[in-house]
Formats: C-alpha cells, structure tokens, sequence
C-alpha cells in the first residue's frame, strides 16, 4: 500500500486516511459467514502487516475482547505507531470511587493491555449526549491529557445528536462515527460542524458490517429490506456486488472533511483487498455519485437495531 496521511483536526497528529479497527478481532462481529475467527498468532500478524503496509492508525477498546493486547503486542516495537483506545462511562459506580477515577482505572489498565506508557487517542465509548456536558467526565479526560498519558481526547457516537454534543462539549477534538454509502446521516451537518471547530473525524462501518459486501447475500429473511437496499445501489450505480466493497471505501475515502476511514480486516486477504492503486482516483467520483443513495431507515443503517447479532 501506499496510504496518504492526513491531519486529524487541531491535534498535531497526522494519520493515515486508511486506518485499522480491531473489534473482529476480539469479538464476534459483522455478517457471519461461517469463517473461523483469526488466531492469535494470525491477529498479531495481520496488524502488522496493516503497520508495514502503510496503515499508522489502530483503533482498539477494552470492549473488544483481547483486542487490545493483540495491539500492544503486535505494535509493541513500533512506538511511531498511533494508537486510539476508549473508555467507558459505569451508570453505576461502586462506593467511594468517583466517573472521573473509574475512566483513570481503565485508561491504566488500556495502557498495560497496550504495552504504553502514552496511549494516542482515547475515547469515550459511545458518548451521550447527556455525558458530553458533563463536568466530571471532561475534567478526568482531560486531566489525564495535562499529565501527558493521552495526546487528544475523543469520543465514538451513533447518532447524529450525539455527535453534535460532542462537538459543542469543547472538550472533543477526536470524533468517531458511522458514515458509508447508506447511512449518510453525518454528511448533513456533523462533517462541517466538525471541520469549522477543528475536531478529528474518523469513520467506521465503510461496509455496514459487511453487508455492503457480498456477505449481505447470507442476511436472513427478516432483513430483506437492507439486502434490496444494497441491491437497489449495485444496480442504480452500476457496481457489482463482488466491486461493491471497493466502492463503498473509495466513497467514504472522497469526503474531504474526514481523517481517517476505519477498516476492520480479519483476514490478510481483506486487508489487501481494502486498497488498490487507483482508490483515490476513484473516490471523488464515487463520492459524488453516492451522495444520491442514502436510506433514512435507522433500523436499517444501524447494526444496533439489526434482529441479529
């Protein structure tokens, strides 16, 4: 690969527009097609043949498994590699023990499982609206930033006003979010409002969890809706199913206000697969054309709401 960079916001961080996620290699994830999981062995390696090919960004959380320590083990001679992690915000927080000192709690335990002393990026997993405002959470994101354990505070979200009180918090400079072919809900003001405040974008579910891939095939019957959908845009495009995952990377690729694109390989197979050397010649014009296909059908769009796992 040859992977360009791109500067994440006001962060002073620069990142591949290509970068790596993780969570299949911790959890079960995406469209199951009967495959095995990757091994621990394969997962190491799989990373970093992600690292040698040009990939500099791994997007991993505690959630994720034994994702984390795949990732400190297999990047652990590669401190030029960046790293983003997140925590997770207890509704429930046991006597004694303050939000802000349960995300310190997790923040140290991320940095063994990674084998850092400095983790990158961390996130708030799945970030509220209601947490966005909240004092507590910012003041312990942020302290752990002044002692200089993090290099820039972010957080992953699912809708759009989510999003939106991420970036009005004044905290946030990284934000994680879902944007592909069919769920567009990001392009209509999160990408700019972002852009104008100087916050990080990054993009995950380029594929919508496999089904803008030929897996969208092995959908139930109870999900026809989306399987239409993805055909609807093969055919509107002219874009056959075993291109569509190409396509549906280049499009995200040609949206000038994000970072970074994430990509959740699991295979070496998929991973060169996510990369040819005329993606970017592509993106643009993709871009361009697929802005038309967007599905305003949450229950679609967001795995969440999926009658599977």
């Amino acid at each position: 690969m040859n992977v360009p960079s791109r500067l994440l916001g006001n962060t002073g961080l620069e990142v591949s527009a290509l970068s790596m996620g993780t969570v299949a290699l911790g959890v079960s994830y995406g469209i199951d097609d009967g495959s095995a999981p990757p091994s621990r062995t394969e997962s190491i390696a799989l990373i970093q043949s992600a690292f040698e090919s040009g990939i500099t960004l791994f997007d991993t959380a505690p959630n994720y498994g034994d994702a984390e320590a795949l990732v400190g083990e297999a990047l652990k001679n590669h401190p030029e590699a960046l790293i983003a992690s997140k925590v997770s915000i207890p509704k429930d927080v046991p006597e004694g023990l303050s939000r802000a000192a349960a995300i310190t709690q997790s923040f140290d335990r991320s940095r063994c499982s990674l084998q850092r002393d400095v983790i990158d990026i961390i996130q708030v997993h799945n970030l509220t609206a209601t947490q966005a405002s909240a004092n507590d959470i910012a003041d312990g994101l942020l302290a752990l930033k002044h002692q200089g354990w993090v290099r820039a505070i972010g957080a992953s979200v699912y809708t759009e006003e989510e999003a939106i009180a991420a970036i009005e918090s004044g905290w946030v400079e990284v934000l994680q979010v879902a944007f592909n072919l069919l769920d567009q809900r990001m392009a209509n003001c999160v990408f700019s409002m972002a852009h104008e405040k100087g916050i990080g974008v990054l993009t995950r579910s380029a594929y919508l969890k496999g089904a803008l891939t030929p897996r969208v095939g092995l959908l139930p019957a109870s999900m026809n809706p989306l399987r239409k959908a993805v055909e609807k845009l093969s055919a509107d495009m002219d874009i056959a199913l075993e291109d569509m995952p190409a396509a549906a990377l280049a499009f995200c690729l040609g949206e000038p206000t994000i970072s970074s694109v994430l990509i959740g390989p699991s295979t070496q197979s998929e991973l060169k697969a996510a990369w040819n050397s005329n993606m970017f010649d592509r993106a643009r014009t993709l871009n361009a054309a697929g802005k038309m296909h967007a599905i305003n059908q949450p229950e679609l769009v967001d795995p969440r709401r999926w009658p599977i796992n």
